[in-house]
C-alpha cells in the first residue's frame, strides 16, 4: 500500500457517520452477563480446592500458637531456663497442647496428660537406675589402681 491509498481510507472512515446506539442494549448486555455469571457453578474439583484450602488456612490459624508456645518451652528448656522439677510440669503442658491440638477434652485429656507424666517419670526412673549400676561398676576400681602402675 502507498500513502495515497492511505489517505483513501482515512477520507473514507471520516465520511461515515456512527449510527446511534438503540435504547436498553447497555442494560440487556449488563443483565445477559450477570445471569450468566450465576449459572455457572464451580467445577467439582475447583470446590475441593476451595475448601480444602479454607481448612488448610484454619488450621494454620489455630496451630500457630500452640507451636509457638511449645517451641517457647522447647528453647526454655535448651536454654536450661527450668530446673529438673521442671520437666514434670513441662510434660504436662505439652500434653496439654497436644489434647486441645487434636480437640481432645474431658477425661481423654485428663489421661492424656497422667499418660505423658507416667512416661516422664518413669524415663527418669530409668535414668537413675542406668546411673546407679554405673556407679556400682566403677566401685573398687580405683582401689586395683596405683599411682606407679596407671595401665
Amino acid at each position: 500500500m502507498n500513502i495515497e491509498e492511505h489517505d483513501d481510507v482515512e477520507g473514507d472512515l471520516k465520511r461515515l457517520v456512527p449510527g446511534s446506539v438503540p435504547a436498553g442494549l447497555r442494560q440487556r448486555i449488563l443483565t445477559a452477563s450477570i445471569e450468566s455469571r450465576k449459572n455457572a457453578p464451580l467445577t467439582p474439583w475447583m470446590k475441593w480446592a476451595a475448601v480444602t484450602c479454607a481448612v488448610l488456612i484454619v488450621f494454620v490459624l489455630i496451630a500457630e500458637p500452640l507451636i509457638d508456645r511449645l517451641e517457647a518451652i522447647r528453647m526454655a528448656a535448651l536454654l536450661n531456663a527450668g530446673s529438673a522439677t521442671d520437666e514434670g510440669g513441662m510434660a504436662r503442658m505439652e500434653a496439654s497442647d497436644l489434647a486441645e491440638l487434636a480437640g481432645i477434652q474431658g477425661t481423654e485429656a485428663a489421661k492424656l496428660i497422667r499418660l505423658q507424666a507416667r512416661i516422664t517419670s518413669a524415663a527418669r526412673a530409668e535414668r537413675q537406675r542406668r546411673f546407679g549400676e554405673a556407679l556400682k561398676g566403677l566401685r573398687g576400681w580405683s582401689e586395683y589402681e596405683t599411682s606407679e602402675n596407671i595401665n
